[in-house]
């Protein structure tokens, strides 16, 4: 990546390496590529988006506060091991605003989890963050999750696929999928 900015700089385009781990980051990028795009009205709508989207979606998460769900993103799975986040990044962000427990907090920024240990941690809740091949839909993902660990979110039904890339990048769409990830996860608690 490094050797691919030098490149683009050397021909003479500007190029801004900015980093999206977090939500914060997000603002800043959202404010200077507003004001490098000649954008600022744009960005400032966007950035409101966001903080209003955050803010709809801690005051839903107050209904289950006594009792957050234990909840699992999963980035992959390969021979035995479940991707995921540990926390610092804005996914561990969106599970902390919606009042969720992210099972693998305290790990790295992407963590690898044995099943086993899944199996400890015991998901109530587990979200692919976005669809793939071996996951295009809930039903493939349960399917998948029954042959490979014995977890409350499987005996619930709660193993979900997000339909697009919204939840996992970075982008104009991520207040929207603040809100439906909100509401997702207001619909699995209530059952």
């Amino acid at each position: 990546l490094k050797q691919d900015i030098e490149a683009l700089r050397s021909h003479g385009l500007q190029v801004l390496d900015l980093p999206l781990d977090s939500l914060d980051d997000m603002r800043a990028a959202i404010e200077l590529l507003g004001d490098r795009l000649q954008a600022s009205a744009r960005a400032s709508t966007l950035a409101r988006e966001l903080e209003q989207a955050i803010k709809e979606s801690r005051r839903m998460a107050t209904r289950w506060a006594d009792s957050p769900p234990k909840v699992l993103l999963v980035f992959d799975i390969m021979d035995g091991t479940v991707f995921t986040t540990g926390g610092g990044d804005h996914l561990a962000e969106i599970l902390e605003i919606v009042g969720a427990v992210n099972v693998a907090e305290g790990g790295p920024l992407t963590s690898r989890l044995s099943l086993e240990k899944i199996t400890v941690l015991a998901p109530e809740i587990i979200i692919h963050v976005a669809k793939s091949d071996r996951f295009p839909d809930n039903q493939a993902a349960l399917e998948h999750w029954k042959r490979i660990a014995p977890v409350p979110a499987v005996a619930r039904k709660q193993v979900h696929v997000w339909p697009d890339d919204s939840l996992a990048t970075h982008g104009p769409s991520l207040p929207s999928a603040i809100r439906r990830f909100s509401g997702l996860m207001q619909r699995a608690t209530e059952r």
